[in-house]
C-alpha cells in the first residue's frame, strides 16, 4: 500500500470537496501544531459553473500562448527556465503516454 504524503514543517494541507456528508471525521490538533502546519479549505463550482467558461473558450478559439516545451526526461531544464522568469506564456513539460 502506497503511504500518503505528510506536510512539510510549516507547509500546508490543502482540502477541496467531500468535506461533508462523507461520514464522521477527525482531525487531531497536534498533527496540525507540531511542525507549524495548516489545513486549508477551499471552494470550487459546480460543474455547470465549470461548463459556461469552457464553451466559451471553445467558441471564441482562445488558445494558450506557449513559450517552450520540453520533454519529459528534460523536467529540471524546464524549471530552470521558469526560474529564469524570462518566459512568455506557458512552459510545458511534454509527458508521453
Amino acid at each position: 500500500m502506497k503511504s500518503r504524503p505528510r506536510p512539510t514543517p510549516g507547509g500546508a494541507t490543502v482540502v477541496r470537496g467531500r468535506v461533508t456528508g462523507s461520514g464522521p471525521v477527525s482531525i487531531e490538533p497536534g498533527t496540525l501544531i507540531g511542525g507549524a502546519k495548516r489545513l486549508v479549505g477551499i471552494t470550487a463550482g459546480s460543474r455547470a459553473m465549470l461548463e459556461q467558461p469552457v464553451r466559451f473558450v471553445e467558441v471564441s478559439g482562445i488558445r494558450p500562448t506557449i513559450d517552450r516545451v520540453f520533454p519529459f526526461d528534460e523536467a529540471p531544464a524546464a524549471y530552470s527556465h521558469l526560474a529564469a522568469g524570462q518566459h512568455f506564456g506557458k512552459t510545458v513539460i511534454e509527458i508521453s503516454a
